[in-house]
């Protein structure tokens, strides 16, 4: 029976084997542009760097998984202080003469079910290589299934580095007087909250709550200098819960009461 399924194991045309190797690689370390031999799965597990695939620029960062599909050319380079990256797969599949289509990467939240597994598989490895393979194969199909749905998420979306910037923007200019949270902004934008957040701060240079708090008020002074709108309304159509977190926002942010800013800064057209 064990040979039989044995031999139906590599009908299947997955051969893998899984590692437990991490690298701490320098910052100032650059890598040289290169085909992968193999398909490999990667974990960063910390820090964060600059990773191209075919041309294709990827930021990647703690607890992302990266799929890095044979004759890939791959460079990286922008290596943080703290960058760390864990061999966790490599395998074949048999037959395969072209590039997969999938290269990408996914954010994992919690990463201790993903170490904890690896622990054990390795263990398993040494006691039982039948009970290994089939695991090991079952689990590589899962982990590829979700990066290539993150792979699709992204394709549809196409937010760019370009891109980021101005759409976001228009999105919260068109969503003030809505609660905005980062949730919401990543599910626009197509990417998992946490990335989104250091996508965020890199091309936005803030955090997403100082940004769009910021931009709350800026749209605030607007209607007060050129429209005759209330004030309690205008807290209400920037985003404000309440009149006296407005109130308080507004002060800090222009050293003036609403009163006296609509008072000193109002538009004359509008008297």
């Amino acid at each position: 029976m064990k040979n039989k399924i044995q031999n139906d194991y590599n009908g299947l045309g997955i051969q893998v084997n899984i590692y437990s190797v991490s690298m701490h690689i320098p910052p100032e370390w650059s890598s040289e542009c290169h085909k992968e031999q193999h398909h490999n799965v990667f974990f960063v597990t910390n820090g964060s760097c600059s990773l191209s695939l075919d041309g294709k620029l990827y930021t990647v960062t703690a607890n992302d998984i990266i799929f890095i599909p044979e004759n890939t050319l791959v460079h990286m380079a922008k290596v943080s202080d703290d960058f760390e990256l864990s061999l966790r797969f490599r395998f074949g599949i048999a037959g395969s003469e072209s590039n997969s289509p999938v290269q990408h990467h996914t954010h994992v939240e919690d990463p201790e079910p993903l170490n904890s597994f690896f622990s054990s598989m390795i263990i398993i490895k040494q006691e039982d290589e039948l009970l290994f393979a089939v695991k090991a194969k079952a689990y590589l199909l899962m982990l590829l299934s979700e990066i290539m749905e993150s792979a699709q998420k992204h394709d549809k979306i196409h937010l760019t580095a370009e891109t980021f910037a101005s759409e976001i923007t228009a999105y919260i200019n068109s969503h003030l007087s809505e609660k905005l949270s980062v949730e919401t902004l990543a599910d626009f934008a197509g990417y998992h909250p946490k990335y989104f957040i250091v996508l965020f701060k890199k091309y936005m240079g803030d955090t997403p709550a100082h940004f769009i708090k910021a931009m709350r008020l800026e749209h605030s002074k607007f209607l007060l200098e050129h429209t005759h709108t209330s004030i309690s309304e205008i807290a209400k159509l920037s985003g404000f819960s309440t009149q006296p977190k407005f109130a308080n926002s507004f002060k800090l942010y222009t050293g003036y009461t609403a009163s006296e800013y609509r008072k000193k800064f109002r538009d004359e057209k509008c008297e």
